[in-house]
């Protein structure tokens, strides 16, 4: 089952990356692990968000494990779904 939440709060993480190719695999399993989200849930997500045409990378799958879980950037998708979403919380 999916996280909504995180995937939201990912969403807001990648957006806020200081990087101008998004945050590092360590930066983004930090982010995961706090969030109580381990490896293999991180890469469906960001296979997700990919295949959505919300971030630039997509995570390479070996073995039935996910390595390189760099997501990259946000695409212009991205971006509105994340300007859609603030917009959504205003008005609640």
């Amino acid at each position: 089952m999916l996280d909504y939440t995180f995937i939201r709060e990912f969403i807001f993480f990648i957006n806020n990356s200081h990087n101008s190719s998004g945050p590092t695999e360590k930066e983004t399993l930090i982010f995961a692990t706090r969030c109580g989200i381990g490896k293999h849930e991180l890469g469906y997500v960001e296979v997700l968000l990919f295949e959505a045409a919300f971030i630039t990378h997509k995570p390479s799958c070996i073995e039935n494990r996910f390595v390189n879980l760099t997501p990259g950037v946000l695409t212009p998708a991205g971006k509105n779904a994340l300007l859609l979403n603030q917009r959504l919380l205003e008005v609640d």
